[in-house]
């Protein structure tokens, strides 16, 4: 596998808020250095603030 092929197969995950390419921290937990806000992906598959607590998509609470 070259290089290339492998970044394109990583999933890419943008900011809810601006759009930009988010930094992942750890299995969950994504950062938006615009924004300079972290952002955790539900289980739900939305992605969340960190400082939100409750996912607007199914009610599950993230803390």
């Amino acid at each position: 596998m070259k290089k290339n092929e492998k970044r394109k197969s990583e999933k890419k995950c943008l900011c809810p808020v601006c759009d930009s390419e988010m930094m992942s921290i750890c299995a969950s937990v994504m950062y938006c250095e615009p924004c300079q806000k972290k952002f955790i992906t539900c289980v739900c598959g939305q992605v969340v603030a960190e400082d939100l607590r409750i996912c607007p998509a199914c009610g599950k609470n993230l803390k």
